[in-house]
């Protein structure tokens, strides 16, 4: 029986040695040059990347260097790895990495001609090359079809710039030294050409962890405004508006709005709705119900300023169905449509149908108080928010099935926002509830928590 030698060998003669990497070059694209270079197959090449263990399996999740040891690779090739891809892609989580970056290959086929493939080119944000303003692709310049998964990966790393579907260089050019030697001493021009990015995505760092605090919610699965490239990529760009000279895709969506509170938890007799059970439950739904009203009020003070309407459009929105509204030739006040369905989530028919607002009564079976009952004996600010945020998602669930992007059955009340709820413990001061609830503005309206 052989036995197996974990010892780190030394490259006899990396025929690559001087074509080192330039500042934001990846992780793929030095194998690539070092496997091209000294003729390795991807299984002798596997020897120089890693530890004893193998290729990473393809995912969805955009991961990185699983698998990976850059210690081995720069023993072989005496080059030294920069940390700068690893900490960019560690900046956001692995779970929501895909938002930010194209897990298949992505690439500038100028730069790729070179032999140089930037990390910063799996970015979404980006729509062209930082360095020479070309297109981004994921497709083979030679045969348009879609390229590989990026990352340590045998299917991308098999064979070095070439398409595993038609045999063809990926950036449609040769493979040539001389082309890379053309910009290896470009070393300052590249750093320069990525710097304003760099910083750009380390102050951004807030405005997306704030976003993906909410991505857990399932209605992120669900709701008809969460694309990534028309929504989260531009609410970041929004709040940490890019440099000018940075080839951004932008687009024009609505602003983000976040309604945030922090509550603490009062101690309460745990035997209180044990004995008391009727009278408990009737002094929370009282309490809530009046949240409601006022909340209803509200909503329909600054509808009524943005768009005013009659009593008889009130009572048309409410008598017909959605179809008949959306198409009618009488127009449709989708603001109003979406009041009246938020009364309908929530109250009884003859509460929406007779009532107004100030008497709108609740179904009890519809109405729960999470977090237990403590959490329901502060129940104003959080639900206020919750309420305008249910009302801004069935506005904008309106505006889909509208433009046709969404059909009238197609919506559910229990995925209808992105929230995010935390206990925050402390001995010394009271427990807390720390919650939020986001969704895009609604024209014209000025959905806020404020009475």
């Amino acid at each position: 029986m052989k036995i197996y030698d974990n010892a780190v060998r030394e490259f006899p003669s990396n025929a690559a040695l001087d074509l080192v990497p330039l500042p934001e070059e990846s992780m793929v694209s030095s194998i690539w040059r070092f496997a091209w270079r000294n003729g390795l197959g991807v299984k002798e090449l596997l020897t120089h990347c890693t530890h004893g263990a193998g290729y990473q399996k393809e995912h969805a999740t955009f991961s990185y260097k699983r698998g990976f040891d850059p210690d081995v690779f720069s023993h072989s090739s005496w080059w030294i790895d920069e940390s700068s891809e690893k900490e960019v892609f560690g900046s956001s989580s692995e779970k929501h990495r895909s938002i930010w970056w194209n897990t298949a290959f992505r690439y500038c086929p100028l730069c790729l001609g070179h032999l140089y493939h930037s990390f910063w080119h799996q970015s979404k944000f980006l729509s062209h090359c930082p360095l020479d303003g070309a297109a981004l692709r994921d497709t083979c310049y030679s045969c348009g079809k879609h390229l590989p998964t990026y990352g340590f990966h045998q299917e991308i790393l098999s064979r070095p710039y070439v398409c595993p579907h038609c045999n063809g260089p990926i950036s449609g050019v040769g493979l040539s030294v001389d082309a890379r030697l053309e910009i290896q001493q470009s070393k300052r021009e590249y750093a320069r050409a990525f710097e304003s990015l760099d910083h750009w995505w380390e102050e951004s760092t807030a405005a997306r962890n704030q976003l993906e605090s909410f991505l857990s919610s399932r209605a992120y699965h669900f709701s008809p405004w969460l694309r990534p490239e028309t929504t989260l990529l531009q609410w970041v760009i929004h709040q940490v508006p890019p440099p000018a000279t940075l080839p951004f895709t932008t687009r024009k969506v609505p602003q983000l709005v976040v309604l945030t509170w922090k509550i603490a938890l009062e101690r309460c007799d745990p035997m209180k709705s044990v004995l008391y059970p009727k009278r408990w439950k009737t002094e929370k739904l009282n309490l809530a119900l009046k949240v409601y009203r006022a909340t209803l009020r509200r909503l329909l003070r600054v509808i009524a300023e943005s768009e005013p309407f009659e009593d008889e459009d009130y009572v048309r929105h409410r008598a017909e169905s959605i179809r008949d509204l959306l198409n009618s030739p009488s127009g449709c006040n989708v603001k109003l449509l979406a009041f009246i369905m938020l009364r309908n989530s929530y109250e009884t028919y003859f509460s929406v149908m007779h009532a107004s607002p100030d008497q709108a009564d609740f179904q009890e079976w519809n109405v729960g108080f999470p977090y237990g009952n403590e959490f329901a004996q502060r129940v104003r600010i959080c639900w206020r928010a919750q309420f305008i945020a249910e009302y801004a998602a069935f506005y904008w669930w309106l505006v889909a099935v509208r433009d046709g992007r969404k059909r009238v059955g197609d919506f559910r009340r229990a995925t209808a926002t992105m929230s995010h709820i935390d206990v925050k413990f402390d001995g010394s001061n009271g427990d807390y509830i720390i919650g939020k609830v986001a969704f895009p503005a609604v024209d014209g309206l000025r959905l806020i928590l404020s009475p």
